[in-house]
């Protein structure tokens, strides 16, 4: 599903760009988000995992969203946020799972299965959010 296709206005109403570090193990969710994000505008860095992830931000690139799941092999998304985030002060996090229980421990939370429309919204809100003081 093409976002800019199926959902032009979502597309134009963002008005997104920067890069997005998608952390996600399962192979075809990983790539059903990456097309989504890319078609809210943001280029797209997919990890399948929480090392593969650290290794991405430890480039010397321009990463504005960490996007991670919450339960991911080897280490959860929380930790990986938390040593990212380290590392690239300001960096702004999504958090997304399956298990909406985990949503209370988390201030950007996206519950899984999602809409287009909800992760448009979920990134509308941490680009409006002020960003800490670096």
């Amino acid at each position: 599903m093409s976002l800019t296709a199926d959902h032009p206005k979502l597309a134009k109403s963002l008005h997104a760009s920067g890069t997005v570090l998608l952390v996600e193990d399962d192979h075809a969710v990983r790539s059903l988000v990456a097309e989504l994000v890319e078609g809210l505008g943001f280029q797209v860095i997919e990890a399948r995992d929480p090392l593969e992830a650290m290794e991405i931000a430890e480039r010397p690139i321009e990463i504005d969203v960490l996007l991670t799941d919450v339960l991911l092999p080897g280490m959860n998304g929380r930790d990986l946020a938390e040593i990212v985030v380290e590392n690239r002060p300001g960096l702004r996090v999504l958090f997304t799972s399956g298990d909406p229980s985990l949503a209370a421990m988390e201030d950007s939370f996206l519950a899984k299965p999602y809409q287009a429309e909800d992760l448009e919204r979920a990134l509308r809100d941490l680009f409006e959010e002020e960003l800490p003081a670096a």
